[in-house]
């Protein structure tokens, strides 16, 4: 079942990042953004949101294995009260341990990165999809420090707007063509900086340094929420410096 519902939540997090605006992108995305906060609407809520009928939800949960809507929302409910319950506990158990230790070894990354933000003018934060919630706690982290932050919408940004500023990515999973092309042409503006926060899949980062982070942390942080975790608590970190 944990294998499962690994894969019916990364085929979700693929759809949501199709390169084409399908029905199927934009339900993903709107059932993914309302997951990472916690919220599980019905079936009618989505297809108001989405502009689509409730038949058309069914035939999209049918698409990730489920027989309908509501047994998906229920597998999916089931997963994030799950993982609730072990986040009371984590200071008694290994996962806690696993994240302490993640972020001990990344304390360099936390270090150069509040020294540089602390003397930037603008910083452009891109995310996938997965890690959405995370984007936004590190974008009201900033604008609570008076910093001059962006949310970037990858799919429109101009290549101009990446220099003169820190570029902050937060990439998970594979299918990321855009977000990896702009990551490259990031790296090549010789007047910004570049931090990347990376998933193993993603390819962009090998070895946690100053600048590049991996979420390298055991299997029981292999997944979107997990990750959105140790992202906000390496957040936490960053906010207690700057």
């Amino acid at each position: 079942m944990e294998v499962f519902m690994k894969i019916t939540f990364q085929n979700l997090i693929e759809m949501s990042e199709d390169s084409n605006d399908t029905t199927n992108k934009i339900i993903s995305k709107t059932i993914l953004e309302n997951l990472m906060k916690g919220k599980f609407l019905n079936q009618n809520e989505i297809s108001k949101i989405c502009f689509v009928s409730a038949s058309t939800v069914t035939k999209f949960s049918q698409t990730i294995g489920f027989s309908g809507y509501r047994e998906m929302m229920f597998h999916f409910k089931n997963e994030f009260l799950t993982f609730s319950q072990n986040k009371q506990s984590f200071r008694e158990t290994n996962n806690f341990k696993n994240l302490e230790e993640w972020i001990f070894r990344n304390r360099l990354f936390i270090n150069t990165f509040v020294e540089e933000v602390s003397k930037a003018e603008k910083i452009n934060i891109f995310y996938s999809w997965e890690l959405a919630n995370s984007a936004q706690v590190l974008y009201e982290i900033l604008l609570e420090k008076n910093k001059k932050a962006f949310i970037i919408n990858h799919n429109q940004v101009n290549v101009g707007f990446l220099d003169n500023s820190i570029n902050v990515f937060l990439i998970s999973g594979k299918d990321n063509r855009t977000l990896k092309k702009i990551h490259s042409e990031a790296k090549k503006q010789v007047n910004s900086k570049s931090f990347t926060m990376a998933s193993k899949l993603s390819g962009l980062v090998e070895i946690s340094d100053s600048h590049n982070i991996m979420y390298d942390m055991k299997d029981d942080f292999s997944n979107g929420l997990h990750r959105n975790v140790a992202s906000q608590l390496l957040m936490l970190e960053i906010y207690k410096k700057l």
